[in-house]
């Protein structure tokens, strides 16, 4: 047999669902996410795509323009098998409908705000969307791109700390129980972009990254799938540099009421569930979101987390758990099936290489409460002072209890004396200094005051070119069997992105691609109109959100609107492929044979604002009701968030 040497391949990058991806690309399928793209429009043209925030395992979070009321918003699209089922919207408006009976409850300024919601019907089926403000980044994210400093200055660490327990407080006052509270869930808001347009907010923060999409097949992509992934916008400020703590509370999509009974587990990262979760015994509630309170204001206030794992289960988080706080309470103890493959019965450690021999990761040895957080709060290699350290593993201690029953109230951790002593003058020192601020105003514009605005009477999805929306970026090049894509030059200034991970980029055949920058399409005189606002809420947190008054549009099946994506030469294609197979990488024309399903609008919902004077708006953190969180980078792994 006479062999043949074949060619070797040119360089492909390959979709890799577990190492790679900006989206779960399988996840575009009926049941779940619905594709978007730049330029897409909800709500008749009210909502207009603009970026993207991030990416969740229920969900995907854009970054709009309110046409109406000439503001910047989050709009959260749940996938669609969630979209019926969810119990976000209802939780929001409990917690609206607390604050605004309760104002002298604090922590209110801590919670998101629900704009708008209405559903409507997408390839993949149909999709509820949240509309809230654009929040800012997580403290996860600011922290990450952090120049390996890693940590908030001091004072303002105390006071996110502070703020992030008046924003428990809050909520527990309102009978809500979060469910799923950690570092990517606490946002700091970025002030002072609604009067930006959409090139000056690419200028300020980036512009759209567009990845291709294909299916391994070759075959076209249908409607299920997105013509190309977006990476999320780079709005975030660096740990470091951070100079103030406008805190707000996001993602709760696990939330529920005190009253209607705990879910069956926790989606909470494994690292942050505390042991009612890990050992399945007693009951899930309002001392579940202490501790996990807890381990976040360790990271706020510290540099890395306070129980350490590699790789590990959920026995390797309860031996660091006994490291750190000392052997449980018998029935706890008992309750631990694994626990002799690190502890002897009287809670000593066993020897090393017994550990190692059932391959656990784990130190022989334990590493009390008080030491690492001593450790984890040092700055500039020195400690903290004696009496703050001793004050905040007093704080600490008891919001860590093994019992939930035994564990610190929000009310007692409100009591204690890290917060008296060091949390609440931290507050009031920075409103002190935006009151300095106010005295002598600085030239900066401020954000738009909100308008009240009538719910759009029906829904249409109307797709935009996906050549529109980028600046200059540097494209991911196939070169096995595709021609490169070219798109026509436009005299629209144009400038690099220069935050792809250099790692990935060194890994590529990169080629520069001259785009025009998006339109900005803003309402110079925003549609006003009078709404029946929320009235008459119960001032009894046990009781179920019921608002007073609710515009539902009825849709007119004959009224239907197409969804079209153009090609280059403006012309409407249609896809017809079935099964979604894909991968992420370039192709001659990512538009290409593409044509949504119509959308069937069946409901919309808005809500008044209440935040109508608030200058600082922002979001994961980059949207306030993100249940991901942004990064230059997208993550290797997805969280539920």
């Amino acid at each position: 047999m006479t062999m043949t040497q074949t060619e070797p391949k040119a360089f492909e990058w390959v979709y890799c669902p577990q190492e790679y991806g900006p989206d779960s690309l399988e996840s575009y399928c009926p049941g779940g996410y619905h594709p978007v793209h730049l330029l897409d429009t909800f709500c008749n043209g009210r909502y207009e795509v603009v970026h993207k925030l991030g990416t969740g395992s229920y969900s995907t979070v854009w970054l709009a323009r309110d046409n109406h009321a000439d503001r910047y918003v989050a709009l959260k699209i749940m996938r669609s098998k969630y979209s019926g089922t969810s119990n976000e919207s209802r939780i929001l408006r409990r917690l609206h409908d607390y604050r605004e009976n309760n104002p002298g409850i604090q922590g209110g300024d801590a919670m998101p705000t629900l704009l708008d919601e209405f559903d409507f019907d997408g390839p993949n089926g149909c999709h509820k969307c949240l509309v809230s403000k654009f929040a800012g980044y997580s403290i996860r994210t600011s922290r990450d791109v952090s120049n390996q400093i890693w940590q908030f200055p001091l004072q303002v660490a105390r006071a996110i700390t502070a703020k992030a327990v008046l924003g428990v407080h809050f909520m527990h006052k309102a009978g809500v129980v979060h469910g799923d509270l950690h570092k990517a869930n606490v946002m700091l808001q970025i002030p002072n972009i609604d009067h930006l347009s959409v090139d000056e907010l690419y200028s300020k923060f980036s512009a759209p990254y567009k990845e291709l999409v294909r299916r391994i097949d070759g075959k076209p992509l249908d409607s299920s799938a997105p013509a190309y992934t977006v990476l999320e916008i780079n709005a975030w400020v660096r740990a470091e540099d951070v100079t103030e703590s406008d805190t707000i509370i996001t993602d709760f999509g696990e939330a529920y009421l005190a009253d209607s009974g705990p879910p069956e587990e926790l989606c909470t990262p494994l690292i942050y569930r505390p042991p009612e979760s890990l050992l399945e015994i007693g009951t899930i509630g309002m001392p579940a979101d202490i501790w996990t309170l807890a381990l976040t204001l360790v990271e706020t206030m510290g540099k890395s987390t306070l129980f350490e794992v590699f790789g590990g289960d959920k026995d390797d988080i309860m031996a660091e758990i006994v490291s750190a706080l000392g052997q449980p309470p018998e029935t706890w103890w008992k309750a631990w099936h694994k626990r002799h493959e690190f502890f002897n019965e009287d809670g000593t450690w066993l020897d090393e290489d017994v550990i190692d021999a059932n391959n656990r990761f784990q130190d022989a040895f334990s590493r009390p409460l008080k030491d690492r957080i001593i450790s984890r709060t040092k700055r500039d290699g020195n400690p903290l002072a004696d009496d703050e350290i001793d004050a905040l593993v007093a704080m600490l201690e008891g919001m860590l209890k093994y019992d939930p029953e035994e564990r610190s109230m929000i009310e007692d951790v409100m009591r204690s004396e890290w917060m008296k002593k060091y949390g609440f003058p931290a507050i009031e020192a920075e409103e002190e200094k935006k009151r300095l601020k106010q005295v002598s105003p600085s030239k900066e514009p401020q954000d738009s005051t909100e308008t009240l605005v009538a719910p759009c009477a029906d829904l249409e999805i109307s797709s935009g070119d996906p050549n529109v929306g980028t600046t200059e970026v540097e494209q991911l090049v196939d070169t096995s069997s595709h021609d490169t894509p070219t798109e026509t030059s436009h005299d629209t200034p144009t400038e690099t992105l220069h935050d792809i991970s250099p790692a990935r980029v060194s890994e590529l055949q990169p080629i520069s691609i001259e785009t025009a920058t998006t339109p900005s399409s803003i309402a110079q005189d925003p549609q006003e109109a009078t709404i029946d606002p929320i009235s008459n809420p119960t001032s009894d947190p046990s009781e179920d959100y019921q608002p007073s008054s609710t515009t539902v549009t009825d849709f007119d099946p004959s009224s239907n609107n197409e969804v079209n994506h153009k090609d280059d030469n403006n012309d409407e294609i249609s896809r017809t492929e079935n099964s979604v197979n894909t991968i992420a990488g370039p192709s001659s024309d990512p538009s290409k044979g593409y044509k949504a399903a119509e959308t069937t609008p069946t409901d919309s919902t808005t809500i008044p604002n209440d935040e109508a004077d608030h200058t600082d708006t922002s979001d994961d953190s980059l949207n306030s009701l993100f249940d991901g969180e942004i990064w230059s980078e997208p993550e290797l792994t997805l969280d539920h968030v």
